[in-house]
């Protein structure tokens, strides 16, 4: 049996938004047709079914539609020809020359890229806040093949391509 939650529990001084909002900003639906879904019982908030129209949801909260946790933002995607000189990394410490400093005029909140590139690395990345596809692209076992372009300052001998 579901617990039905009908009021808000916490208050914070933080930010809240209306639920159907909330769902209609994630691209799940149209804010009616939020209001329906809550109606039926298909949201869930910190674990507990919301069926209160109205709702304020924090960014705190964990939200969940049909059993499939929604992120607050809708997914974005953003390729960048990362140039030398900046690194991608995705461990969100302060780095000098980080790729989010080029980003930034074109999305504002932070955008983790897919992967590490060091300062010298060049080549397009993939940056996103989509963890499902992070996180499958990241993965060693996936089947996703790498590409590397090597660029020389001298011709390779038949000895150094054995050695490779």
């Amino acid at each position: 049996m579901k617990k039905t939650h009908s009021k808000q529990e916490s208050t914070s001084a933080g930010k809240t938004i209306r639920l159907n909002k909330f769902l209609s900003n994630a691209g799940i639906c149209s804010r009616r047709e939020a209001d329906e879904f809550i109606k039926m019982g298909l949201v869930q908030i910190n674990g507990k079914t919301v069926t209160e129209m109205g709702y304020q949801v924090q960014s705190s909260d964990e939200v969940k539609y049909d059993g499939a946790r929604i992120q607050q933002a809708p997914p974005v995607y953003l390729l960048l020809n990362k140039p030398k000189g900046f690194v991608a990394t995705k461990q969100g410490r302060n780095i000098k020359k980080s790729v989010q400093e080029l980003v930034r005029t074109a999305h504002p909140e932070k955008i983790p890229p897919v992967g590490d590139m060091g300062r010298t690395v060049t080549g397009l990345l993939l940056m996103t806040n989509n963890e499902k596809l992070r996180q499958k692209m990241a993965d060693p076992k996936s089947r996703f093949p790498t590409l590397y372009q090597v660029i020389l300052e001298k011709n390779a001998e038949i000895a150094d391509l054995d050695a490779l």
